[in-house]
């Protein structure tokens, strides 16, 4: 079972049998509301042993009380990359339970495997309607036993994983594989980063623990992931002088090639911005290869060149290049 995330809102999810007390209760709740606007409960269609299995899930929204708000269940379907929303449900008068439940079961559907969430309902139910398009559901054909219903309409979404982008304080196994990967990844594309090619996995490993072994006050680093794929990360080196304790050294800034384009060193910078001013420093200082598209970025976010260093270091091929160097008053 994916792990539930916290909700910060004044009610809780949690996954649910269908046969619960609670989860029935809010079921009928729903049948009555469809029977009145469409004169079908939908409830001939639902099988609650499509919810129990591997890759399915019935979650519930209980208030502070334990009453129950509201309902929503994703069931397998044979396509086998996407799934079915069923029973959504949301009390009236309960703000924000639905788009809590349906943002959730989007990220849960992302855990289990799938990358679309498909749904029925009903042209009289505008309400329904109006909701799934504000959450990016649009029109699609129909699938399944609802091809044979003229008086059905089918939505979908395409389901993006969600941008993570936190600090971590020790690195477990996958993490350091898809670190060594990311490291390997950016010197085969001509990063000038401290290796030479080919750059093997050896010698990767033994430079990403050796900064695990480091990682805590004084030296940070910032991974960015979508869903579980790591995307890229950067370094912060905290200057323990007692004469620069107002200093940082931004290092090792990698973006993998296959996510170029998207603006997130941008945003991985802009983190390393707020993570230094949270640990008191005033000022930032780098080194890149002078002529770098990095250099593009750095100015762009308010980095000022200081200056290069000729024949400071050799690309990943052997080849010297002068090093360009920035800092950045916060």
């Amino acid at each position: 079972m994916p792990q539930i995330a916290a909700e910060p809102t004044a009610h809780r999810l949690l996954p649910l049998d269908p046969a619960a007390p609670v989860a029935l209760e809010l079921m009928q709740a729903l049948n009555a509301e469809l029977a009145a606007i469409s004169g079908d409960s939908g409830a001939a269609r639902f099988d609650p042993d499509t919810v129990r299995g591997e890759r399915a899930l019935f979650m519930v929204a209980l208030g502070a009380q334990g009453e129950g708000l509201g309902c929503a269940a994703l069931r397998p379907l044979g396509e086998g990359h996407a799934a079915e929303l069923k029973r959504m449900y949301a009390r009236a008068g309960t703000r924000g339970v639905g788009s809590a439940l349906l943002r959730h079961l989007e990220l849960q559907a992302l855990d289990l495997g799938y990358r679309e969430l498909w749904l029925e309902t009903r042209p009289a139910n505008a309400r329904a309607l109006a909701f799934y398009r504000r959450h990016g559901y649009r029109e699609i054909a129909s699938y399944g036993d609802y091809a044979l219903r003229p008086d059905s309409i089918c939505l979908g979404k395409t389901l993006v994983p969600a941008l993570l982008l936190n600090e971590v304080a020790q690195l477990d196994a996958p993490l350091l594989a898809q670190l060594c990967e990311l490291l390997i990844d950016s010197v085969q594309q001509g990063a000038s980063v401290g290796f030479l090619k080919p750059l093997g996995m050896a010698e990767a490993q033994a430079y990403w623990q050796q900064v695990a072994r480091s990682l805590g006050p004084a030296q940070r680093l910032l991974v960015l992931q979508e869903g579980q794929q790591l995307l890229g990360s950067v370094q912060l080196a905290l200057c323990q002088k007692p004469n620069g304790r107002h200093r940082g050294e931004l290092q090792k800034l990698f973006v993998h090639s296959r996510a170029r384009g998207r603006g997130l060193a941008s945003l991985l910078l802009r983190r390393a911005d707020e993570l230094a001013r949270a640990a008191g420093c005033s000022l930032l200082v780098l080194d890149t290869e002078s002529g770098s598209k990095a250099e593009q970025v750095y100015r762009h976010l308010g980095w000022q060149h200081a200056g290069n260093i000729p024949d400071y270091a050799s690309t990943p091929e052997g080849r010297l290049h002068p090093t360009a160097l920035y800092f950045k008053q916060l």
